[in-house]
């Protein structure tokens, strides 16, 4: 199956592919995008969040050279070449809390990423500047390599007004959640394309923040040659055996998702499948130190094991070991 390719403004910008094993967009775009130089922003971690290190590896295999500037963890380099990207990470404490918290940490990050590509836009321009959400407002930061002639492209992860009021639990006519809106609004201006994940997103954009055709639908999906079409096993379950009956979780580590009820639930499904395990796979946080918490104190220490964060070459084995995957949320 053949994936088009988003036009923007005459340059031709590919997404990543959809689902499909023999997907391949590399031969269509290499001619369009070999030489050509990219900045890409993301207030997250690289290799860590998958849908920027898709889009980042289907660039960099059609034969563009990307700079990426993302937040800085325990384990990784500051600045280094991975994957055929020029990495550079920024030291910026990145804690889940209050709305202000997130401002300051949002603040922090698209003033030194702002600095870092208008500098290097001096002495070589860019081609794009792609911008990964949440914030939004992070499209700023290339607004002045788009004077020097860039595009910019503003990849919309989530709907940022629906996700605070499903955080902080915020009416939708609130004050908080208007200003929201206003920045998506101001954020799209700054982008000559709009892209998100899928056509409600897109609808949802198109009916308030810019025009429907502005927007492009470039769906998360899994990389073919990291995880590869399996047919599914069908076997029955051990209740009996001394071999753990292993359940798994892998993603975000907040409370929407849901890991706390999974590790509440396992109490009652270790009554008929007594060998029940959960492994959690994330990045530690204070809510996933309290779920631990409070798994001690209900006597499931042994049975709930949070290994930490997996790349997700790691976790194909991980997903393979396990014998069903949980989706708490």
């Amino acid at each position: 199956m053949n994936t088009p390719v988003q036009e923007v403004s005459g340059a031709k910008i590919p997404p990543a592919p959809v689902p499909s094993p023999s997907s391949d967009m590399t031969s269509t775009a290499a001619s369009n995008l070999v030489g050509k130089r990219i900045g890409m922003v993301m207030f997250s971690f690289y290799p860590w969040d998958p849908r920027p290190r898709r889009i980042a590896d289907t660039l960099i295999k059609a034969g563009a050279s990307i700079e990426l500037i993302c937040l800085e963890d325990e384990k990784s380099p500051k600045r280094a070449m991975e994957n055929g990207l020029d990495v550079t990470r920024l030291r910026i404490e990145h804690s889940r809390g209050g709305k202000l918290n997130y401002a300051y940490q949002y603040f922090a990050f698209i003033f030194i990423s702002s600095f870092i590509l208008a500098w290097r836009s001096l002495k070589k321009r860019y081609d794009l500047i792609y911008v990964h959400n949440m914030p939004d407002v992070l499209v700023a930061c290339g607004i002045i390599p788009k004077l020097f002639g860039a595009k910019v492209i503003l990849d919309q992860h989530d709907p940022m007004p629906e996700l605070m009021t499903t955080i902080y639990g915020l009416d939708e006519k609130s004050l908080s959640v208007r200003i929201i809106k206003m920045l998506e609004k101001w954020s799209m201006a700054r982008a000559t394309k709009v892209l998100t994940v899928n056509v409600a997103c897109k609808k949802i954009f198109g009916a308030r923040s810019c025009a429907l055709d502005k927007v492009g639908v470039v769906m998360n999906a899994p990389d073919p040659k990291i995880f590869p079409f399996r047919a599914a096993r069908s076997y029955p379950v051990e209740t009996s055996s001394n071999k753990p009956f292993v359940i798994m979780y892998h993603g975000s580590l907040v409370e929407r998702n849901g890991v706390d009820l999974a590790v509440k639930s396992l109490a009652r499904v270790r009554k008929n499948v007594p060998n029940a395990e959960l492994k959690i796979y994330g990045k530690q946080n204070a809510f996933i130190d309290q779920v631990m918490e409070d798994a001690k104190k209900s006597g499931l220490a042994d049975c709930v094991k949070f290994l930490g964060p997996r790349k997700l070459e790691e976790l194909v084995n991980e997903i393979q070991l396990c014998d069903v995957g949980v989706i708490p949320n």
